[in-house]
């Protein structure tokens, strides 16, 4: 009720304030809006998932060609057609590993 209560806060300000016809408050009510709308997907995420982790949201996970053990791929990286040169947070070795998900689950 609350984060309601918060989104609509600016839109209830412009028609007591009589700014609804105003073109730099409908800017603002469209980019406030937009802002709170990633703010909270941003926060429903950790709420449901913990640690917000964007590597894992884009890249997914892989498993280490010489520990074995899977990861987190990192979002950034160095990047080839179909494979990227990772560091493994386990054994603390860099590998080319192939972008592919069929490869994570063997």
């Amino acid at each position: 009720m609350l984060l309601h209560w918060l989104v609509n806060l600016p839109i209830f300000i412009g028609f007591l304030l009589n700014l609804t016809e105003n073109i730099f408050w409908q800017i603002f009510l469209s980019q406030w809006t937009s802002i709170f709308s990633v703010i909270m997907i941003a926060i429903t995420t950790i709420i449901l998932y913990g640690k917000l982790k964007l590597g894992y949201f884009l890249a997914g996970q892989a498993k280490c060609p010489e520990c074995a053990k899977i990861y987190d791929r990192p979002f950034l990286g160095v990047s080839l057609i179909n494979k990227k040169y990772e560091k493994c947070p386990h054994c603390k070795k860099w590998h080319w590993i192939r972008k592919s998900v069929k490869e994570e689950g063997r």
